[in-house]
């Protein structure tokens, strides 16, 4: 199981009436018309935020907003946010360059704290994942930027791909 997580945009509208019970995740996710995605690196792009800029948005990015849904272990919830909190994370994530986080990786401190998928180490053997995690982090960045200049809401959902974490298939 490979854990990912998809970034939606989604109509304001859209995301208020998922938070007020009015709507489902997944109706909220079919209408979205531009997505991204942090893939498989979503818990370490936060491990990185969070050693550069601990307790800031950019820091808490997959927990701004309001949790949809329970989640199913082990998926976590996923996050709705408002074009407010949008806009928060795009301003937050805006001051920190991708090669900003790049002091921060070590690849044996993130296995020990668990920081999902726990291969980071083994995963250097094989191919680059500071590359990964720095070229999804760009990816986070841009989808925040665009939805807040558009005004839209957001949604995070995390999904099993079906891949094994291990795997270099990149």
């Amino acid at each position: 199981m490979t854990i990912v997580c998809r970034l939606l945009r989604v109509a304001p509208a859209t995301e208020r009436a998922l938070r007020s019970g009015e709507s489902t995740l997944e109706a909220a996710a079919a209408s979205s018309k531009d997505t991204s995605d942090v893939y498989r690196y979503w818990d370490g792009v936060s491990a990185l935020l969070g050693a550069h800029a601990p307790g800031s948005a950019a820091a808490r990015w997959r927990h701004l907003g309001v949790a949809v849904g329970p989640g199913r272990a082990p998926l976590p919830p996923a996050q709705a946010l408002a074009p407010a909190e949008v806009a928060e994370l795009a301003a937050a994530l805006a001051c920190i360059a991708p090669d900003d986080l790049a002091p921060h990786y070590d690849a044996e401190r993130l296995d020990v704290a668990e920081t999902y998928p726990a291969c980071w180490a083994r995963w250097e053997e094989t191919f680059d994942p500071l590359g990964q995690l720095l070229e999804h982090y760009h990816f986070l960045r841009q989808f925040a930027a665009g939805a807040a200049a558009a005004g839209e809401a957001a949604l995070f959902v995390y999904e099993d791909d079906g891949d094994e974490p291990w795997v270099d298939d990149d």
